[in-house]
């Protein structure tokens, strides 16, 4: 389990989207966003490349400059920028090494097994409802890890803190106590030479 030294004495098990060493940082292109407010998915994929080996100093900060430089480097006409971040997941994801897969949405058998599978050999990103309104509304990317009996154990960027969500509702409450409710997932696994680039 990776871990990440916060502030002065504070240690958290998985990196946290509010460190003081890049809570200010911009998210993306933005200049008024930070990573703080918006960085779950760059927090959670560098969590990943922790977790599976692939680079131990992964930090949402070195995750986001790789990223920045593949799309200068493609010429996307897509900004890279907060209010696009679930267009560019993919190209954040491949220019550190990993493979994120196609979005997976609702609550139908075939997430369930999706996610069964990408924790067999990889991670998961968890699209959560983190407002208890009745209303699916998702704000929050939180990255699966494998299955511990009944549940679900996450890493939450919102914290750094581990969390579980029973594996037959993926519902419950966030190690913060926000409720939580899976909409959708995208699978995580490291990049092949075999794997698709389109």
């Amino acid at each position: 389990m990776a871990h990440a030294t916060v502030g002065v004495g504070m240690t958290r098990p998985y990196l946290n989207q509010g460190d003081p060493a890049w809570a200010a940082t911009k998210c993306g292109l933005s200049t008024t966003t930070t990573i703080q407010q918006a960085g779950c998915v760059l927090t959670s994929l560098a969590i990943a490349l922790r977790s599976l080996g692939l680079d131990p100093a992964a930090t949402p900060v070195t995750v986001q400059t790789k990223a920045l430089a593949a799309w200068r480097a493609s010429r996307l006409p897509q900004p890279f920028a907060t209010n696009s971040a679930s267009a560019v997941i993919d190209l954040v994801g491949r220019a550190s090494g990993l493979d994120v897969g196609a979005v997976l949405q609702g609550r139908t058998g075939r997430l369930w097994s999706t996610l069964m599978a990408a924790l067999g050999g990889g991670r998961a990103l968890l699209h959560v409802d983190t407002v208890d309104d009745g209303v699916d509304k998702a704000h929050h990317w939180v990255l699966a890890l494998r299955l511990d009996g009944r549940d679900i154990v996450f890493a939450d960027p919102d914290g750094g803190h581990e969390g579980r969500l029973p594996w037959d509702s993926l519902e419950g409450l966030s190690p913060k106590g926000k409720p939580y409710r899976v909409l959708a997932l995208r699978t995580v696994a490291p990049l092949t030479k075999t794997t698709s680039t389109t």
